[in-house]
């Protein structure tokens, strides 16, 4: 009832339902319908599943060019995985052009709240000197927190730049 009258949370809720078939018969049409209500009231995390549903073609025509405006909506907002998936489409030039240097802008932003992966590709992009000038100290720096959380992949990158 709450969310046919409009209330966001109550549309997400219903939406994640639909998606998972938790009390309701599964429907990612039907999810993407109350995550689009949502997102449309600005509910962050509505928008980041509409993305998801967008870049996917879950219950929607797939489409990068939409899952870049609602990651980029929630990212705003500060959803971190939201900043980070922005981040990646930047990086590999989907939906958008191509720019290494938004790229990093937005791990940066996931990075800090953070989110293992940013700080993983962070760490890589400085290693690299892409969007970026090249620094190894901030390529360790990045990798250590990373693997702090647990980050395979920056334990095994911070092993070889330690070992030099």
């Amino acid at each position: 009832a709450a969310a046919a009258q409009g209330n966001a949370e109550a549309q997400y809720a219903l939406a994640v339902a639909h998606a998972f078939g938790d009390g309701v018969t599964q429907s990612d049409v039907e999810a993407v319908k109350w995550y689009r209500l949502a997102a449309d009231q600005n509910h962050r995390k509505a928008q980041f599943s509409l993305a998801i549903s967008h870049a996917t073609g879950a219950g929607t025509p797939q489409s990068d060019i939409d899952a870049v405006k609602w990651y980029r909506s929630a990212a705003e907002q500060g959803h971190s995985s939201a900043q980070y998936n922005l981040a990646y489409m930047y990086r590999s030039g989907k939906g958008v052009a191509q720019d290494h240097g938004e790229a990093v802008r937005w791990y940066q932003r996931a990075a800090s709240q953070d989110h293992a992966a940013a700080q993983y590709d962070l760490g890589y992009m400085y290693r690299s000197g892409k969007g970026v000038e090249q620094d190894i100290d901030e390529a360790v720096r990045w990798f250590t927190l990373a693997a702090q959380q647990g980050n395979v992949d920056a334990r095994e990158d911070l092993a070889t730049l330690t070992s030099n």
